[in-house]
């Protein structure tokens, strides 16, 4: 790639800049991604499907290691309905970078990451009118033509990615991995008596970044959930295991979404359609109708129906435009084997979800 000539065509374009989108992809996109290496037969302009929901540019079509760009105009502030909306369809169809853009601020996307599109930014630049840097920024570094042909992409997304999950995971803790290391440090004699408090501090100290002050985890619903809550919390897949817990005949407080937003629950069949819901806007759904069962019944449906014969009870909720039946008329543990085979058939991870169950007392 030729960052010197980038770097020129950036600077043209603060001086006179484009005044919308398509001077923005004539001007400012196109001619950058020829310097990351890119022949015009390799950038393929999509066409307006309508809705919004192709993005405006696939690179290297037809290969395993293309990729997608939005591209917006030099005035419009990038937003996270823009990401949104070609981060999904770069999942649905099996490519894994995406490139939002206005010309003056680049963002990378990794849409194999679960949860909000601000989750999945791997890498950003913005463009100083003040000082264009000598040297290539490592998002372009990322996606020029030879590092995503030799798939390298990754190797220049994992450092900046590692950086920001310890920074949010070790300056917590509640976090798990605080918690995974301040039970291996207890069980020496010398540190027995420890906090995770004290680890996160030490931490800290030691990488020159502020503690942040611990807060309650956000809930959808409006009530904080506390930290030492969040501690008791049980990955979904794990409460199939009756050596951690027996849910028969408990029932469900608080649900734990990817995001860390929480949901307060009543029933089985609360958190089961709670997290179907979240699965449909944030990650999809498999085809339906959907069954986990050998037979005749179906989990999930169109209407409230099985092959044969009705859902005697059912749970409902919308997915885009259709409104999508849950059959509710299972015991906790099939319940959480239902939603549990929902995420695999998608190949998301059910531990994402975790989930906190009432105090004997609350029952």
């Amino acid at each position: 790639m030729n960052w010197q000539e980038t770097a020129s065509i950036l600077q043209e374009n603060l001086t006179q800049p484009p005044g919308n989108e398509q001077d923005t992809r004539f001007r400012v996109i196109d001619p950058i991604l020829v310097e990351l290496g890119y022949t015009r037969y390799e950038i393929t302009s999509n066409n307006w499907d309508g809705n919004g929901g192709i993005p405006d540019y696939t690179i290297l079509p037809g290969d395993n290691a293309g990729w997608y760009l939005e591209a917006k105009a030099w005035n419009v502030p990038l937003e996270e309905k823009h990401a949104r909306q070609a981060t999904t369809y770069a999942y649905q169809n099996g490519k894994r970078w995406v490139v939002l853009t206005n010309g003056r601020e680049w963002r990378l996307y990794d849409s194999h990451i679960p949860g909000q599109s601000a989750d999945r930014v791997t890498l950003s630049w913005t463009l100083c009118p003040e000082m264009i840097p000598d040297a290539s920024p490592i998002l372009f570094q990322a996606i020029c033509k030879e590092t995503v042909c030799e798939g390298c992409t990754e190797r220049f997304v994992y450092q900046n990615r590692l950086h920001a999950v310890l920074i949010k995971e070790m300056a917590h803790p509640t976090s798990e991995l605080i918690n995974v290391i301040w039970k291996s440090l207890r069980k020496r004699v010398e540190l027995c008596g420890i906090s995770k408090e004290m680890v996160v501090n030490a931490y800290c100290d030691n990488n020159k970044f502020d503690t942040p002050a611990i807060s309650p985890i956000p809930s959808t619903d409006g009530i904080p959930l506390l930290p030492e809550r969040v501690t008791n919390a049980i990955p979904l897949p794990s409460l199939l295991d009756p050596t951690i817990c027996q849910i028969t005949g408990n029932k469900p407080a608080v649900l734990i979404y990817p995001d860390g937003t929480s949901l307060n629950l009543k029933t089985w069949a609360d958190l089961s359609v709670s997290l179907l819901d979240w699965l449909g806007k944030e990650v999809s759904l498999p085809s339906l109708p959907f069954s986990d069962r050998k037979g005749k019944s179906y989990f999930l449906n169109t209407e409230p129906v099985h092959q044969n014969s009705s859902m005697k009870n059912s749970r409902q909720f919308q997915y885009f435009q259709a409104t999508i039946y849950m059959d509710s008329n299972r015991s906790s543990i099939n319940l959480v084997e239902s939603i549990t085979s929902v995420c695999s058939a998608i190949n998301y991870p059910p531990d994402n979800f975790r989930v906190v169950l009432r105090d004997k007392a609350e029952l």
